[in-house]
């Protein structure tokens, strides 16, 4: 079963700058979704600054997509450093999860702190 893409920030409907999901906490940052019961999952589409309409400088550099069925136990499904795409595709072995999260810890490939995701979409 596939999903729509999950829209990060509430009430966001299209891509565009005023609609993302932005941290400039310290250390790793991470951005987490319940998909409301266990799903098939098999793949991960980030659509990063580039894609919002920002410099493709702010494109996350490096992060872990991580799977979890009860929210606490986490397996990490796809570990990606030097990324410089505004879009990325992350294909997986098919598992069950509940939540998924993405770790970012390059937020940026330019230096910049803050770690931006505009879409992220489980299939």
């Amino acid at each position: 079963m596939a999903f729509t893409a999950l829209l990060v920030a509430a009430g966001a409907t299209a891509l565009a700058s005023n609609s993302k999901w932005y941290s400039l906490a310290p250390g790793t940052k991470f951005l987490q979704a319940d998909l409301g019961s266990a799903r098939n999952v098999s793949s991960f589409v980030l659509k990063h600054a580039g894609l919002g309409g920002e410099t493709t400088g702010w494109n996350t550099g490096a992060f872990t997509i991580q799977t979890s069925l009860d929210g606490t136990n986490w397996t990490t499904a796809a570990s990606v450093t030097d990324a410089r795409s505004s879009r990325t595709y992350h294909p997986v072995s098919q598992r069950s999860a509940r939540y998924v999260r993405v770790n970012v810890t390059t937020p940026a490939n330019d230096g910049n702190g803050a770690a931006r995701i505009y879409e992220f979409e489980v299939y």
